[in-house]
């Protein structure tokens, strides 16, 4: 019998392992990579940084990083259209389901690939409009992280398929030999609880005040993206005179700063309690004791019976 941490690491590499089909799909390919998280949520940016992971260690060739603003001549140049993966397709975040239903429409013939995502619509006639879109496609394929999503997936696409978070390929975070084994009178613990859309009734907290990702960003990091954000607006208009790859990479450089705070911050507590995937998914690569509450539409339960189920450093589940 595995001990814990064999145990941890054995499911943390299995993880990472199956992005090594996104690998295949992608290699030798000229890739443009669309909305990019430019916001300060850090689950998103966690995933971003797994993904820019994989293709830094698997030499995967991106001629193209947008955020929501597109270059269309750029995607037009492209082999593969990549959207970014997370939590944001359905109705509850329009502007990200709308830019993807808009290039869909556009580019019927190119290959476009959606990274790992939960799919939740509150409306039935939205996911019925949205299904009507994405399944006029000649070559979607939709990467999902639930077995619930699956099965609405698969009625957008016959290329529909279960995948783990891209954050997974940001392990390792740390060696195996870190990993909290103990939960004592001591034990240091966070108490992660959503302020947003997706809050919910928590089952269990602790005795303590509550932290979410904005308390990660400092006043500095918001002028930075102020800044970059008048730069953007100035590249979209008529007279170009700002480069956009510089932004992103302005911006990148800040994102990966706020993912270093929060790792750290993290790294610093025995244990976690929180309502938030990826301060669910940031704690298991950092291999700490969990106790995951769920989100307002069971996303966290759903990704937990679909990929987490062995992680032997749970709490109560």
């Amino acid at each position: 019998m595995l001990n814990s941490k064999t145990q941890w690491l054995s499911l943390m590499n299995e993880l990472k392992s199956c992005h090594y089909e996104l690998v295949k799909l992608l290699s030798n390919k000229k890739i443009a990579f669309v909305d990019i998280p430019f916001y300060f949520n850090v689950g998103d940016l966690l995933i971003w940084q797994g993904t820019e992971r994989l293709f830094e260690e698997n030499q995967i060739n991106i001629v193209y990083r947008a955020f929501q603003s597109i270059n269309h001549s750029k995607l037009k140049n492209s082999d593969v259209i990549l959207f970014h993966g997370g939590g944001n397709f359905g109705d509850l975040y329009t502007k990200h389901q709308n830019l993807r239903e808009n290039i869909i429409r556009k580019y019927p013939n190119k290959t476009i690939v959606c990274l790992p995502q939960s799919i939740h619509f509150d409306s039935m006639e939205n996911k019925s409009k949205s299904r009507d879109v994405f399944s006029q496609h000649n070559d979607f394929h939709f990467f999902v992280r639930d077995t619930e999503s699956l099965e609405v997936a698969r009625t957008f696409t016959n290329n529909a398929k279960l995948m783990p978070d891209m954050a997974h390929s940001l392990h390792p975070l740390i060696d195996s030999n870190e990993c909290t084994l103990s939960f004592g009178e001591s034990t240091k613990i966070l108490n992660m609880e959503r302020v947003d859309k997706e809050a919910s009734t928590l089952k269990r907290r602790a005795d303590k005040g509550s932290f979410d990702w904005n308390q990660i960003v400092s006043y500095h990091d918001i002028l930075v993206r102020k800044k970059l954000k008048r730069k953007i607006k100035i590249n979209e208009s008529i007279f170009t005179i700002f480069n956009e790859d510089k932004v992103v990479k302005e911006w990148e450089k800040l994102a990966n700063d706020i993912v270093f705070k929060s790792i750290n911050h993290f790294h610093y507590h025995e244990a976690v309690y929180t309502n938030r995937l990826h301060g669910y998914l940031l704690s298991a690569l950092l291999g700490k004791q969990i106790y995951l509450n769920d989100n307002s539409y069971q996303k966290n339960n759903r990704y937990y019976n679909a990929f987490m189920s062995d992680y032997p450093f749970m709490i109560k589940k």
